[in-house]
């Protein structure tokens, strides 16, 4: 987003947002717009800005808080405000507001919610602020004409939040959006694009030019050779910063991908070999089964030399550095739904590993949530100390706690909520701990939530945790079966075969 608000200058070697230099025989120097077509002695006048089209729910409006945040001078046109206009639906207002609040330190950025009669439309007053607030009807009362309000300012930049909204150049909203005067202009929406190709000409200065290139005419979608078909396809990649949840943003995804066709490689390898042995190789299997599971959580529960094996780069070093600490979407889910919690909310966090939880707690350190830990590692006087606070200190919220250890003989009916961060092969195992919560004394319906990574290893651990439910439901309600409880080679390959996706 830096990078769209600040542009390099097109030069003879390098294009931007389809300004070339050409040298004429003359010496004499051009501008080109590869585009439009026509080239002109004047400087092109670059935009600043763009459309950011994330998907619902990526962060749309986090990432503007951060650009914002970020105060970047370079190149500043010292005659623009240093005010930045947010115009957004009444309905999300109050959110970008509480975002705000929640994600910018105290003191750093002064803003103010222009709304309601109240409102102060003094300009001197209003530039005086780092954000100014306010919805769309409010800009449409604008007087064009005077110039008055929110017109009157140069804006150092212009959001328009669900900017799909000005689609329809002709409306009230869409006239006085354009007319804003701003240095960057920024529109997010998730949907660009509502009923016709012009929906997204808004944000383009001449209606004329625009539909000379891009018409029912020029636009043959059906042919993918389309010259101006490619143009459009450019000009969104220039203009539009677009990411899906389809996507893979980190090197998460990567590392999970890279081991699990590994795994699936060699239990292909050993299926395919005619002596091959399971109950030789099951433990090796299990390890890769387990490191799968570890990343679905976080890559710091591999070690460095691990993850760089997996990378193809040779390097011993044992131990990841939790200096370098970055929250994991687990993690990061885990914290939203706590913030959202009510005063008299309490939470019990189980995972399996001590090594997650240990991360867990320098997001909640950071976050400022308050919080015990029980696990194997604490005696028993620390343990009976955790409970106690966490049963009856009003201000301790969260309770973190091993599986294993959290799975039996414990009362913590002072918890409505109880987060499984990772799924466990036996789901008595899971039941358990939520016993601890859901018992003879709890007075408040419980909540469970199970926090897991689709199209992973975890969805398959779910479907090997309903084959047991359901043989455990027979057990009890059928007694269809007295056979013995050993598991043969022939029903490792088949949980193996359903863990790795390969039924």
């Amino acid at each position: 987003m830096l990078s769209n608000e600040h542009p390099k200058e097109p030069t003879i070697d390098e294009e931007v947002q389809f300004w070339i230099q050409k040298e004429e025989q003359s010496k004499k120097t051009r501008y080109y717009n590869t585009i439009a077509r026509f080239a002109t002695i004047a400087h092109p006048n670059l935009n600043r800005g763009g459309i950011l089209a994330d998907d619902m729910g990526l962060g749309k409006t986090i990432q503007m808080i951060a650009l914002i945040a970020s105060k970047p001078a370079i190149n500043l046109d010292s005659t623009y405000s240093k005010t930045t206009l947010i115009v957004t639906p009444l309905s999300v207002l109050d959110n970008w507001v509480d975002q705000i609040n929640i994600h910018v330190k105290k003191g750093s950025l002064s803003s103010y919610v222009f709304h309601g009669i109240n409102r102060n439309n003094d300009p001197e007053f209003l530039k005086d602020h780092d954000i100014i607030i306010t919805t769309y009807a409010i800009l449409a009362q604008s007087d064009i004409k005077e110039r008055s309000g929110l017109l009157a300012i140069k804006w150092l930049r212009v959001i328009l939040d669900e900017g799909h909204i000005i689609c329809t150049k002709s409306s009230k909203q869409s006239i006085a959006a354009c007319n804003l005067n701003a240095e960057r202009r920024w529109i997010l929406t998730g949907t660009p694009i509502m009923n016709e190709l012009n929906d997204i000409f808004t944000p383009f200065d001449n209606f004329e030019t625009w539909n000379t290139i891009f018409n029912n005419k020029t636009m043959k979608f059906k042919n993918n050779n389309n010259s101006r078909l490619n143009d459009l396809r450019n000009l969104m990649k220039t203009v539009c910063l677009r990411r899906t949840k389809d996507m893979k943003f980190n090197e998460h995804p990567i590392i999970y991908d890279k081991m699990e066709s590994d795994t699936k490689e060699q239990f292909r390898s050993w299926k395919e070999s005619r002596n091959g042995d399971l109950k030789n190789n099951y433990v090796t299997f299990l390890e890769m089964l387990l490191r799968l599971r570890q990343i679905c959580n976080h890559t710091q529960l591999l070690c460095k030399r691990q993850i760089n094996q997996i990378n193809g780069i040779d390097n011993k070093e044992e131990i990841g550095n939790l200096n370098d600490f970055k929250i994991s979407s687990k993690i990061e889910a885990l914290v939203e739904f706590l913030n959202q919690n009510n005063d008299d909310d309490k939470s019990v966090v189980f995972s399996q590993w001590t090594s997650f939880l240990d991360l867990i707690e320098i997001a909640f350190k950071d976050a400022n949530v308050k919080f015990v830990r029980f696990d194997g590692k604490m005696f028993r006087n620390q343990r009976e100390e955790a409970v106690n606070n966490f049963n009856n200190d009003p201000e301790i919220k969260v309770l973190l706690i091993s599986l294993k250890c959290g799975s039996l003989g414990l009362n913590l009916t002072a918890a409505n909520q109880c987060f499984l961060m990772d799924p466990w092969w036996n789901p008595s195992i899971e039941d358990q701990a939520i016993d601890r919560i859901y018992r003879i004394g709890q007075t408040r319906p419980v909540s469970v939530f199970r926090i897991f990574i689709e199209n992973t290893i975890e969805d398959r651990v779910f479907e090997l945790q309903k084959k047991k439910r359901d043989l455990i439901f027979q057990a009890f309600e059928e007694q269809q079966s007295n056979e013995s409880s050993n598991i043969d080679e022939a029903q490792l390959k088949k949980d193996l075969q359903v863990l790795l996706g390969e039924n």
